[in-house]
C-alpha cells in the first residue's frame, strides 16, 4: 500500500518502482540469510549428511 502512494505522489509508474525495487530486496534477502548463517540462528532439523552445519549448543533450542 505504501508504495502504490509512494509511486502516486512521485508520479512514477507502480510496475516500473517494483521492477526497480525488486533486486534490492533480493539481495537485502540474501544477505539477511548469511548474518542468519554466521549467527547459527536459522537451521533446519539434525541431519547425518556429510555436509551438515555444527550448531553450537549454545544457540540450539531447548528440547
Amino acid at each position: 500500500m505504501a508504495a502504490l502512494i509512494f509511486a502516486h505522489f512521485k508520479q512514477v509508474p507502480f510496475w516500473q518502482l517494483t521492477d526497480l525495487v525488486a533486486s534490492s530486496l533480493i539481495l537485502g534477502q540474501a544477505i539477511g540469510r548469511w548474518g542468519n548463517f554466521f549467527n547459527s540462528e536459522a537451521f533446519g532439523r539434525t541431519t547425518s549428511l556429510p555436509w551438515k552445519l555444527h550448531i553450537p549448543l549454545d544457540h540450539r533450542p531447548p528440547g
